[in-house]
């Protein structure tokens, strides 16, 4: 039968807790039907449609692998409840490592009732490759393996890799059972091992197709390139092996990080790790349908959610990009990925780092972090990491701040209306701070967008320079009428009248939580209140 793309982002082819969660059990609607009519249609929006941006959807990355994880009942319940969510199921692995029907049993049911899209998560699919003496090959410059996979290796492996994992018995079932999603993302965590471009010389496969004297602009072009091709033929092969046509022509493919670094110009030597190339900041994304970014604060290195050495400016270097690609490519799917450096039982975690440090730890604080990135990216979801042993018990009451922050956008129509058409406002009088080694063309790029504040530290900054707020603005209309929604979190305590200066117009004063306030400014009218 032939296979005819008919669906809009098929791009690749075509305590106090405790009583959060139950104000929004409570405040949520209870009429599933509507939430999942909602979900479907911001989901199918084509990301260059005159309704403006679509709203946002909350997504897991724990997909319930244990009963006490984010299972897909668990999701399905929520959305009877009224929560805006992106159903997540784990993708079926050609190695039988999988879970039984039960596990998808009831949930699909419910997702093909409500037409609902649907994530399909695993590990990287290229892993098998690793153990290919055609694709991968041993070098120093791999990484403790020793081992990782090689940019010129032959496209064919990589096409039956996608095979396999698109012809599985268990795939074949689910596509029988929910024959007609309108989007089905293929989510993999892209962490294979790959030989960096600064060791591109060692891979035979380049050297053969090289006449040598490249410079490394060549040398980040051409491994760009390479890697594109080999991404492109695995999902390829795993599109082709579908067996149901819409699936086959509603399938997106998604990568964790398949997008450029945040961290370009945060230390002298960061071009060696990117393939940030003139004219092109995400060649990484250039073999995907979509990236889920890192909002992270990574346990092992100095970064905090309170620190210019952070996600919150850290992702400001992804707005110019994302600016480029949607001109390009307008369907490319963005989501955030969030996550607070929990790890259970482990010193090394950011919160007990934080209440070593005498600080308040709680889950407002961390969805105050996770709007910010919210409202400077506005992605199309946001999908909270937490591993795949982790229990809802433990870590219920951080989704439920992701859960609420998407929700409130669907919910406020003031906000909804600056979601979809709101312009985010460049704060000039200041250059962003990670400013090494940047090459000439990209210095002259808009990437700063905090708000000056009356408590900000004198500049200049360094990379453990601490914030008290973060804030950040939309704006709409034109000078005379306009309007701004003000965003701002203090992740070290609550501020009282911070004034916050809004760049072209004055300073207002806000008073700012912990988990984060929203105020609208109106120029005709100078007024300013607190949503």
């Amino acid at each position: 039968m032939a296979r005819v793309a008919r669906c809009p982002l098929a791009v690749g082819f075509v305590v106090a807790t405790a009583v959060l969660l139950q104000t929004l059990r409570l405040s949520a609607s209870d009429d599933g039907d509507r939430t999942a009519e909602e979900i479907r249609a911001e989901a199918s929006l084509r990301g260059d449609t005159a309704k403006g941006r679509p709203l946002p959807l909350a997504a897991v990355w724990n997909a319930g692998w244990t009963s006490q994880g984010y299972t897909p009942e668990f999701q399905i319940e929520m959305i009877r409840e009224g929560h805006h969510v992106l159903p997540t199921f784990y993708l079926p692995t050609p190695d039988g490592n999988n879970k039984d029907w039960s596990y998808y049993d009831k949930p699909l049911q419910e997702t093909a009732r409500w037409r609902l899209p649907l994530t399909l998560k695993s590990t990287q699919w290229e892993a098998p490759l690793l153990s290919n003496p055609r694709t991968v090959m041993e070098s120093r410059s791999c990484g403790s393996s020793g081992k990782c996979l090689a940019p010129f290796g032959p496209l064919d492996a990589w096409s039956a890799v996608g095979t396999r994992w698109g012809s599985t018995s268990l795939l074949r079932e689910l596509e029988q059972k929910y024959p007609d999603p309108p989007l089905v993302m293929f989510l993999s965590n892209n962490e294979a091992a790959r030989l960096p471009w600064t060791a591109i010389s060692e891979d035979p496969g380049y050297r053969s197709r090289s006449e040598g004297g490249d410079d490394a602009a060549a040398e980040q072009a051409a491994i760009g390139a390479a890697w594109s091709a080999r991404y492109r033929a695995l999902e390829l092969g795993f599109r082709n092996a579908l067996d149901k046509p819409r699936w086959s022509a509603c399938a997106i493919f998604v990568g964790f990080n398949a997008f450029g670094p945040g961290y370009i110009g945060r230390w002298s030597g960061w071009r060696e790790h990117s393939l940030l190339a003139q004219n092109n900041m995400t060649p990484e994304s250039e073999g995907w349908d979509g990236a889920s970014v890192s909002f992270y604060v990574n346990v092992g290195d100095p970064s905090t959610d309170y620190a210019v050495w952070g996600p919150q400016v850290a992702a400001m270097n992804w707005v110019p990009m994302q600016e480029q690609l949607r001109k390009k490519r307008p369907n490319f799917w963005f989501e955030m990925s969030t996550w607070d450096g929990a790890l259970e039982g482990d010193a090394r975690s950011k919160p007990a780092e934080y209440r070593r440090r005498g600080q308040v730890v709680e889950p407002a604080r961390y969805g105050g972090m996770v709007q910010f990135g919210m409202w400077l990216l506005r992605p199309r979801s946001v999908r909270e990491y937490r591993g795949y042993l982790e229990r809802t018990t433990d870590t219920e009451p951080y989704l439920a701040q992701i859960v609420a922050a998407v929700d409130r956008v669907y919910t406020n129509p003031t906000l909804k209306r600056f979601w979809r058409e709101g312009t985010l406002v460049a704060n000039t009088a200041h250059d962003h701070p990670y400013s090494a080694a940047l090459p000439d063309w990209f210095t002259t790029t808009k990437r700063w967008f905090l708000l000056d504040t009356s408590i900000d530290p004198p500049r200049p900054w360094t990379l453990r320079t601490e914030l008290k707020v973060f804030a950040l603005a939309l704006s709409m209309g034109q000078p005379g009428s306009r309007q701004w929604l003000v965003y701002a979190h203090a992740p070290l305590g609550g501020q009282e009248s911070v004034a916050i200066d809004i760049p072209g117009y004055k300073s207002v004063a806000v008073s700012i939580k912990v988990g984060g306030t929203f105020v609208v400014v109106d120029e005709r009218s100078q007024s300013v209140h607190e949503l």
